[in-house]
């Protein structure tokens, strides 16, 4: 339909990462309070994009492009 988005979820191991380098913002779970969120990998591990604290995901979903 018109308008929907699709949000494909993996294992956090199948994210495009690398030591070093950020990736960024995603959609990861869990998160704080074991609720999905905003998260980035600042290229040594992964931040919640509104508190900076850190998160342990074990999912994540790219963002929807407009």
């Amino acid at each position: 339909m018109e308008g929907e988005t699709t949000l494909i979820i993996s294992s956090i191991e199948k994210a495009p990462i690398r030591p070093g380098e950020p990736f960024g913002p995603c959609v990861l779970s869990p998160g704080l309070s074991a609720r999905w969120t905003i998260g980035s990998f600042d290229g040594d591990g992964w931040f919640d994009e509104a508190s900076g604290l850190p998160l342990y995901p074990r999912k994540f979903s790219l963002l929807p492009q407009d």
